[in-house]
C-alpha cells in the first residue's frame, strides 16, 4: 500500500481506499485495526446472505460480511492476491468486510467532499460523501461501516457460535 497525498490546505483526515463491485471506496483509517490477505472463512448457517461467515484471526473468532453483497447485492469474487478481509472495530467488536481490493491509504481533506444530501436516500445510508477530484474518473465514496452493518446480528452469531462452537 502506499500513502498519496492529495491536498494540505484544511483538515486532513487518513482513510483506506478499498474497491468492491468495481467501485471506489474509502473508509476512515481510525477504525481499522488490519488487513488480512489470506484466510479461510467458515460459513454460519442461517444468516442474511451479506454475511459470509467466520474467520479465526490468531485465536479470535470475528465474522465477515460481503460488501459486495451489502452495497451492490453482487458477491465478492475471490482472486488471489488481490482479494482480502478489512478487519475494523464497532462498538468494541472485531468485524471483518470481505472487499474485492484494497489500494492505498490515502490523505483526504474536508473541502474535496462533497457531502451534500443528493448522495443520501433511505435505502442509502452508508455513502456519507463523494471525493472531488478534477484528474480522476472514478468517483471516490466515503462509507459509514456503522450503519452498513447490523452490529446486533454480528453480536447474536458471535454468541451463538460461542454455544455451539
Amino acid at each position: 500500500m502506499e500513502t498519496t497525498e492529495i491536498l494540505k490546505s484544511d483538515t486532513e483526515r487518513r482513510y483506506l481506499e478499498i474497491i468492491v463491485s468495481d467501485k471506489h471506496y474509502c473508509v476512515p483509517l481510525k477504525d481499522i485495526s488490519e488487513v488480512v490477505p489470506n484466510f479461510e472463512i467458515s460459513s454460519v448457517p442461517l444468516t442474511k446472505s451479506h454475511f459470509k461467515g467466520l474467520i479465526n484471526l490468531r485465536g479470535q473468532i470475528i465474522s465477515v460480511l460481503d460488501l459486495g453483497m451489502r452495497i451492490e447485492k453482487t458477491p465478492t469474487k475471490f482472486v488471489e492476491k488481490q482479494t482480502c478481509i478489512v478487519i475494523f472495530n464497532i462498538d468494541d467488536i472485531k468485524v471483518g468486510a470481505l472487499v474485492d481490493e484494497v489500494l492505498a491509504v490515502q490523505l483526504i481533506c474536508d473541502s474535496v467532499i462533497d457531502d451534500q444530501n443528493h448522495i443520501k436516500s433511505q435505502k442509502n445510508l452508508f455513502v456519507t460523501g463523494v471525493i472531488k477530484e478534477e484528474n480522476k474518473s472514478n468517483l471516490r465514496f466515503l462509507l459509514d461501516l456503522i450503519p452498513l452493518l447490523d452490529i446486533d446480528e454480528i453480536k447474536e452469531i458471535e454468541r451463538n457460535h460461542a454455544v455451539n462452537g
